[in-house]
């Protein structure tokens, strides 16, 4: 397992280090390009990350029960409503959204298939997120992506 070191005060400004975009590499025939950001952030595109640099990689696997959550919203906003004033916990937004367990088993068996030891892989408290340590050329050779730093300016 990679050291996670605290980031630097120079760090903190960092966006995440990367944003995975950059130089296109030729996919294999079994890489499936299943989401794509097209958002043009106001960061500034700086050197490439060197390729022992250890970041935390963290995967987001897609909430379910979306089409419910304008219902639901309304349903504790709008006095016509039974549950009008009867907000959530957090744990019950949690449950509410989690992606469904097979979603989560098959990322973590790609990400096993692809060399991540499953005990380095952990499932963030609301359940949006696969997190693991890696290095960047790891992250580059799983991702098919050159990873570069990027500041906010």
């Amino acid at each position: 397992m990679l050291p996670i070191h605290k980031p630097s005060s120079k760090l903190i400004s960092l966006i995440c280090a990367v944003l995975f975009r950059g130089t296109v590499r030729r996919a294999p025939h079994d890489h499936v390009l299943h989401e794509e950001c097209d958002e043009h952030l106001d960061l500034s595109k700086r050197d490439r990350l060197h390729q022992d640099t250890p970041i935390l990689v963290k995967i987001a696997l897609q909430k379910s029960n979306l089409s419910w959550a304008e219902l639901w919203l309304n349903e504790v906003a709008s006095p016509q409503f039974q549950n009008f004033g009867r907000y959530w916990a957090a744990k019950q937004v949690i449950e509410a959204f989690m992606p469904p367990q097979h979603a989560v088993d098959s990322a973590i068996d790609w990400l096993q298939s692809s060399g991540i030891h499953r005990d380095n892989v952990t499932h963030s408290d609301d359940k949006q997120w696969l997190v693991f340590p890696y290095s960047t050329q790891q992250a580059e050779d799983l991702l098919l992506d050159s990873l570069r730093r990027r500041l906010d300016d």
